[in-house]
């Protein structure tokens, strides 16, 4: 044999054994399976590290969109886009629910279908497995029954309508998460937050007060009105009473005639306070 071919070959022998036993030096990403798992994982954003909890422990289900701002818990839109950033900021009196920001048009219903069929393939034998899309869907689920819902995400900044109506939006995530089975332990921590909040019934239904006669301009016009209107009702009452001590007593004249004075005041103060 050439000396000089065996001198190659062994020299590609050792390289072999080098690049199989040895380290690579500039370990390649993991490959995605399908183009549609590389768009799952960039809209997902960063897996979070959830700690498994007993089954059953974490079916905790909340309020639509209005009914939590009517308890006192403000929506408003995250830093990223990606579906796992949500994130519950509770207060001294109020609270605040962090979303990210969503786009829906023509192609959302397909691709969530796509994708959550594409977390059920690639998940174990034991049905274990990364469910971010199905576990996002099922949330927005909860904070979606009407277009009200879908009207006051939008007006947080959380949500982009490009789909049309509201109704439309609301009817697809409602049907999408039909019979949906998602691994609600990735939002355990939220859920529980604001189970947690709603438990402190005193402040929701305060809050829940207010939205109800302040929650417009003319509903705190009209309840200001209406307490305008008991006040006078119950000054004219009184001077009726006084006219009728001072006709029995003249000589409370001096006496009444302050108290007149005052409530003369009272009535000008609650006049002009409006």
């Amino acid at each position: 044999m050439d000396p000089g071919n065996q001198s190659r070959k062994k020299e590609k022998e050792n390289h072999n054994s080098i690049s199989v036993k040895g380290p690579h030096p500039h370990p390649q990403p993991q490959p995605h399976p399908h183009l549609l798992s590389r768009i799952r994982d960039r809209q997902l954003g960063p897996a979070e590290q959830i700690t498994r909890l007993a089954w059953g422990s974490s079916w905790l289900r909340f309020r639509s969109a209005k009914e939590l701002i009517e308890a006192g818990i403000k929506l408003r839109r995250g830093n990223t886009g990606c579906l796992r950033d949500v994130k519950f900021l509770p207060g001294l009196v109020s609270a605040e629910l962090s979303l990210p920001w969503f786009v829906i048009d023509d192609l959302t219903h397909s691709r969530l279908l796509n994708m959550i069929a594409l977390e059920m393939c690639v998940a174990g034998a034991d049905g274990v497995g990364d469910y971010g899309i199905t576990s996002f869907v099922w949330f927005m689920d909860m904070l979606i029954d009407h277009a009200d819902d879908v009207k006051e995400l939008r007006r947080a900044g959380a949500l982009q309508n490009a789909l049309g109506s509201d109704e439309q939006v609301a009817e697809m995530f409602n049907e999408i998460a039909t019979d949906l089975v998602p691994d609600q332990q990735a939002y355990y921590q939220v859920t529980t937050q604001i189970n947690a909040y709603y438990q402190r019934t005193a402040r929701v239904s305060l809050y829940t007060m207010l939205h109800t006669h302040f929650g417009t301009p003319w509903a705190a016009i009209a309840f200001l009105a209406a307490v305008l209107l008991l006040v006078l009702t119950v000054v004219q009452t009184v001077f009726t009473v006084l006219q009728t001590i001072y006709t029995i007593h003249p000589l409370l004249a001096i006496k009444l005639d302050r108290v007149d004075a005052a409530l003369n005041s009272l009535c000008f103060c609650c006049c002009f306070g409006i």
